[in-house]
């Protein structure tokens, strides 16, 4: 669980970093493969399914406004993240397995790793 929120915060704080460069450099194909969709883990949880759908969709839009440079958005999505740690929290006690909590932690690992490869350009 500590996991979760420190990925979350990660976020966060990779977004502050965000530097603008004058000139794209191409993806090598090691970035644009982490950068493709990743299947959605599957949870009879509501609350859990829900959450990853929400944060899913947040990872998407903060990847479209890294790479179109739009700070006005990369800053609305920075307060989004807050709220979305806080929920992270609540989210994460209802993984009461083991295998759970490693699914739901590996899919935030990926998640977390294509912002980093934009952010890291």
């Amino acid at each position: 669980m500590r996991i979760v929120g420190i990925l979350l915060i990660s976020i966060l704080l990779m977004a502050c970093s965000v530097k603008e460069e004058k000139t794209k450099k191409a993806a090598t194909p090691m970035r644009s493969s982490l950068v493709k969709p990743v299947k959605l883990p599957v949870f009879k949880d509501k609350v859990i399914a829900n959450y990853v759908t929400e944060y899913d969709k947040f990872v998407k839009e903060y990847l479209v406004a890294i790479k179109n440079k739009d700070t006005d958005k990369i800053a609305a999505l920075q307060e989004q993240s807050i709220k979305l740690t806080e929920k992270a929290k609540k989210v994460s006690k209802q993984l009461n397995t083991p295998a759970k909590l490693e699914k739901f932690q590996k899919w935030l690992a990926t998640q977390q790793q294509k912002i980093e490869i934009l952010t890291t350009k």
